[in-house]
């Protein structure tokens, strides 16, 4: 909240104005909008390629020349396809980049600013916080006391929304991801392990350490929350010890002595209170990305579960061909065949992939 000038002065940060307000979460919605629509393309990209790679690894498996070079046609067309995506999202990410150095160059200039350029009730009510701890000597009303207490109220309610609201997400993403985990046990309780049902029993293996790891970063998520609503509520009751002092006070009147110094103190131990309470928000914000990582994880791995519990219905004298050597025998000449069509081995276009 307060920080200290080159000369160890401290000096409060410029509030931009209404107006600068306004354009900053214009160009922060833009970015945002450009953001969430470009991991919306990766996604589909990745997901897309995933389920052909895992199509093809089924097909592999069989002798049937036509289901291979039909694979091997589409897996050209995918390529095309993702070709053409990575060139619309490479034009997404120089738009994109384009923005994020205005909205720096913005805020930037705003902050080189004088502090009483087009200043706002929010700001000065701020200086007066600032003006109350940083001139213990300065005359004081009780309406002015009043009006830093507020500011103080403000950011403890601001603290303690980020703290529940990423509580929430966390406690609700754990849900989802322990709903996918029992779907995915019923699943695989129900098969056989086999070389067919591989994949789906390893997303299952992967489903369970996603499970544990949530679990762990929620209940550390719940520690760190609980943190911040026992600071909060201290600090709140400190700032109703100041105002209760303040009682015997008219509005206008300046007070001096016993009181001023009572909330002056408090109002320090609050601001450290505050940055204590920021720093840990920070760590829940990191903490529910992890959360939203795993979760979107999940959702992939489920997904594989639910495609590959049932083995395919291969037929009679099928033969799995090697994925390094190709099939022996007869199915040679058919992995010939797929090798010169592609130019590729199998294991070279799973890293493709």
């Amino acid at each position: 909240m307060l920080k200290n000038n080159a000369h160890g002065g401290e000096v409060h940060p410029r509030v931009p104005s209404e107006r600068e307000q306004g354009q900053l979460n214009v160009l922060e919605g833009e970015i945002s909008r450009l953001i969430k629509a470009e991991i919306s393309k990766l996604t589909q990209i990745y997901l897309g390629s995933n389920a052909l790679v895992l199509e093809i690894n089924r097909v592999l498996a069989d002798t049937d020349e036509g289901a291979i070079l039909a694979k091997v046609q589409e897996a050209k067309q995918l390529l095309e396809q993702n070709e053409r995506g990575l060139e619309a999202l490479r034009r997404d990410y120089r738009t994109t980049e384009t923005r994020v150095q205005e909205l720096k160059r913005f805020v930037e200039t705003i902050s080189a600013r004088p502090n009483n350029e087009e200043r706002n009730p929010q700001e000065s009510m701020e200086n007066e916080l600032t003006s109350f701890l940083r001139s213990p000597n300065t005359p004081f009303s009780k309406e002015r006391i009043i009006k830093a207490s507020e500011i103080l109220r403000r950011e403890l309610r601001e603290v303690s929304a980020i703290a529940s609201r990423n509580e929430a997400n966390a406690d609700t993403k754990m849900e989802l991801v322990k709903e996918m985990f029992e779907e995915s046990t019923l699943i695989i309780l129900g098969i056989k392990k086999s070389q067919e049902t591989k994949l789906a029993h390893d997303a299952h293996q992967g489903l369970t350490r996603n499970k544990e790891i949530v679990e762990a970063l929620v209940n550390g998520t719940t520690g760190l929350v609980g943190v911040v609503g026992r600071e909060v509520t201290k600090s709140q009751g400190e700032i109703d010890r100041c105002v209760l002092a303040l009682g015997e006070f008219q509005d206008k009147d300046i007070v001096e002595g016993n009181p001023r110094d009572l909330c002056t103190e408090i109002f320090r131990g609050v601001v450290l209170s505050l940055d204590d309470s920021k720093q840990i928000t920070t760590e829940l914000v990191l903490k529910s990305s992890k959360i939203e990582r795993y979760f979107v994880n999940s959702k992939i791995l489920l997904n594989i579960v639910r495609r590959h519990a049932k083995p395919s219905k291969r037929g009679k004298g099928a033969r799995k061909d090697d994925e390094n050597d190709g099939p022996s025998g007869s199915g040679s000449s058919t992995w010939k065949r797929f090798r010169k069509s592609t130019g590729l081995s199998v294991r070279r276009l799973r890293s493709i992939f």
